[in-house]
């Protein structure tokens, strides 16, 4: 049943359908190179050719854990989010319990919506891995949408006791006391975020903002 249920998935990957499938053999090193061309493509910015090889990566030896979870980032940089779900799911079903596949499935899921799954994910890579800060970030961000601040606030400050010098943190942080209405906090983060990345543009388009609020 298993076999079956992913070589129906990756049939079902619309967005590939389109491209021809390349000439792959059935050998590990073919499957492996197919692989790793892809990725070189992702990495180059290169997502249609990706695609192309990471599909027929999947089609070659479907059973392969990596090659899901790299289709499933591929689908994150197009932001289709669905197919994303499909693909890290996969992944997952091949290689359970990977903590990496798990962060990556709990924020798409938090992207595209399915908070309850996300936060159960979240929940459980923290238990996994307490010494993750991903997972007690994701509960922060989950707690601000549902108005638990208190909750929010303790997770951020596990997170950013786990990683202070991630930048994601800061950020993200930053727009949690904005929702909150706390300007002056949300500022401090968003600095912060800003020292640790200054070429960050989301950053600094964020300061922008409270120059012309300041302005105002």
């Amino acid at each position: 049943m298993q076999k079956n249920k992913i070589y129906k998935t990756v049939e079902l990957l619309s967005d590939y359908k389109s491209i021809a499938p390349l000439n792959e053999k059935d050998d590990t090193d073919s499957q492996e190179s197919l692989l790793k061309t892809g990725i070189s493509y992702a990495m180059g910015g290169s997502i249609i050719e990706s695609g192309s090889y990471i599909r027929s990566s999947i089609n070659s030896n479907p059973h392969l854990s990596i090659s899901h979870f790299n289709l499933g980032k591929l689908f994150l940089k197009r932001n289709n989010l669905r197919n994303a779900i499909v693909s890290l799911e996969n992944s997952l079903m091949l290689s359970p319990g990977n903590t990496e596949i798990l962060v990556f499935l709990a924020e798409t899921h938090e992207k595209f919506g399915n908070i309850q799954v996300a936060k159960e994910y979240f929940l459980k890579i923290s238990k996994k891995n307490p010494r993750l800060f991903e997972p007690y970030l994701g509960l922060a961000r989950i707690l601000a949408k549902q108005k638990r601040w208190d909750d929010s606030i303790n997770f951020l400050r596990k997170a950013k006791r786990i990683a202070p010098m991630e930048k994601v943190v800061f950020y993200d942080g930053g727009i949690i006391f904005l929702e909150q209405n706390d300007i002056d906090t949300a500022l401090v983060y968003f600095l912060r975020a800003y020292k640790l990345d200054p070429d960050d543009e989301r950053i600094s388009q964020m300061l922008n903002k409270f120059k012309r609020i300041k302005k105002k």
